[in-house]
């Protein structure tokens, strides 16, 4: 029998969170609440004094005070879309179907796939096999799922005709072109953590490929595999949500997550507000599901007494240096961009309007007559330049928060615990989805300088930051301070990758930079509308996206090998 102290530890370390997770979404929902609406309580502009107190006493009529329309909304009144007149409820109840059933069976064919290539990459380890499964992961990581839907339309909707564009009219067929292109994007996420956590069984050598050797074995690779998989997806929900919203958004499917966009690009306060809180619902069980799962598999691993991790110096590999190497590239095309174009990038030609490419336009013009090359350098230098600011505001938020919680649990008795808890929970709450939910609010409501896209870039990424600086701290104590300085390199470049494909999905949706400003994705947002003009208008804004991301996520990766090197 357990003693009881046992129990009792084993019950705060799954209660404690969750209790946190509670309070976190309460504070967030209100924090969210006032962004959406509270931009419409401000006084407005171009009016006279009187003419503004009239507008805001009748919105504060309508609507009540902004306390009593969050209490409200936290009981299940959405109230009435501002657009249509429909119950906000019943909308969002006639869309859930479709957007649970995207989730689940993208997910489900994902794992099919990623299961056994992540399983006998792990056996081959070191092989041709295990570099060729790992290289495949880093490059479905580094397509952007708005570009891989827009392949998918135009190959076999548009070119061969096999299945329907979107819609939910064909039943069952319409859903095929969405869940393969979200089961691409989540593909490499989810290889890449099986692959990570058939590593550590096989390290251990507890089981075997399928069936447990003996009593005392913890389990077969493949259950010590999964189980945390479905652990870490909650820190990749919210990436699964955001590949949702593009999904739903292209292929125009009925979801909540095509409804939430509507009410965003629309300004639809209710249903911007209960699409949110409805989102937050299903986010928190989830991460609570995710959570008790987490907590039984950590509960029941026993660590041997004497295993300790050995500081062997890691060898700079290939990958570090091809992934350094594209990137120093990648900078000094975006530095000297003003150099290397040959056309002003703002320039409009009417008279070149959808030229081909050519020795005049290398990559051809635009629908407006601008010069596609010069756009793409430029577009190029406005990307990697916002998602590095991006970048640097979540590192310093994200090492705040994950090392102030790592300094101060073993030396601040409770509540330096209780500190690192909340920590934690912070970065698995932003990771499992409010955060994008946040920065898509943030890039809609706030202006669209590049600090305020930067700053809605950053709460995507502070979740990664807050994870790895308590890595980081623990290798600063015991002394191996290269190790930690791998370990934050690693972390940026990878947030590199991940910035900039956010950042281009803001500018594909219309959330981004303000137009004529040059930008990857809002440049194939406008080409998706010419393309039986050329693919040139998409492909080359495309190729410069894909080779971005996949240059920070080589580097990235390979920067990661390297600190586990030094750990074995």
């Amino acid at each position: 029998m357990m003693p009881r102290n046992t129990e009792e530890s084993a019950a705060s370390k799954i209660l404690a969170p969750i209790i946190i997770m509670i309070v976190l979404a309460l504070v967030f929902s209100f924090v969210m609440f006032l962004l959406i609406y509270g931009q419409f309580w401000s006084p407005l502009t171009g009016v006279t004094e009187a003419d503004n107190q009239m507008i805001l006493a009748m919105i504060a009529e309508q609507r009540g005070t902004m306390l009593s329309r969050y209490i409200s909304m936290l009981t299940g009144d959405f109230g009435v879309s501002d657009l249509t007149g429909i119950e906000v409820s019943y909308l969002i109840n006639t869309r859930i179907s479709a957007t649970l059933i995207l989730l689940v069976a993208g997910v489900v064919v994902t794992l099919i796939f990623a299961i056994p290539m992540g399983i006998l990459s792990a056996v081959k380890r070191g092989t041709a096999i295990d570099v060729f499964c790992s290289a495949v992961a880093v490059v479905y990581k580094s397509l952007p799922i708005f570009g891989v839907a827009l392949f998918m339309l135009s190959l076999f909707s548009f070119s061969l005709g096999l299945v329907p564009a979107g819609g939910n009219h064909h039943g069952i067929w319409s859903m095929i072109l969405p869940v393969l292109t979200l089961s691409i994007f989540y593909f490499g996420f989810a290889m890449q953590t099986i692959r990570a956590t058939a590593i550590k069984a096989l390290d251990k050598k507890s089981g075997n490929l399928i069936f447990p050797q003996s009593d005392a074995d913890n389990g077969s690779i493949i259950q010590s595999a999964v189980l945390p998989t479905i652990s870490k997806s909650g820190l990749q929900l919210g990436w699964l949500f955001f590949g949702v919203i593009i999904v739903e958004t292209l292929f125009a499917l009925p979801g909540v997550g095509r409804l939430f966009f509507e009410g965003v690009a629309g300004r639809d306060l209710a249903v911007m507000s209960g699409s949110v809180m409805t989102l937050l619902i299903w986010f928190g069980i989830a991460a609570v599901i995710i959570g008790l799962i987490f907590a039984g598999i950590t509960y029941g691993l026993r660590v041997s007494k004497g295993e300790g991790v050995s500081m062997s110096k890691g060898r700079l590999n290939i990958g570090v240096i091809i992934g350094a190497t594209l990137v120093i590239l990648l900078i000094i095309i975006a530095l000297f961009a003003s150099v290397l174009a040959t056309h002003d990038p703002f320039e409009a030609n009417p008279v070149q309007r959808l030229t081909p490419p050519s020795p005049e336009h290398l990559f051809g013009a635009d629908s407006m007559g601008r010069d596609v090359y010069s756009r793409v350098l430029y577009g190029l230098r406005n990307t990697l330049g916002v998602s590095f600011l991006a970048v640097l505001i979540s590192l310093v938020i994200g090492g705040i928060v994950g090392g102030a919680g790592a300094l101060l649990e073993d030396g601040a008795g409770v509540f330096g615990k209780i500190a690192n808890k909340v920590a934690i929970c912070i970065g698995r709450f932003l990771g499992a989805g409010p955060g994008f939910l946040l920065a898509i609010v943030l890039a809609n409501s706030r202006g669209r300088e590049t600090f305020d896209l930067a700053i809605a870039v950053a709460f995507v990424l502070i979740p990664g930051f807050i994870r790895v600086f308590g890595g980081v701290v623990l290798c600063i104590k015991s002394g191996d301070a290269v190790r930690a300085f791998h370990m934050v390199i690693a972390q940026m470049s990878l947030s590199m990758a991940l910035g900039i494909m956010f950042y281009s999905a803001l500018g594909f949706l219309g959330l981004g930079a303000f137009i004529p400003i040059p930008e990857l994705g809002s440049m194939i947002a406008m080409g998706s509308d010419f393309l039986r003009f050329g693919i040139y208008l998409v492909s080359f804004p495309g190729l410069a996206l894909v080779i971005s991301m996949l240059s920070f996520n080589i580097l990235g990766e390979s920067m990661n090998k390297m600190v586990l090197a030094r750990s074995e």
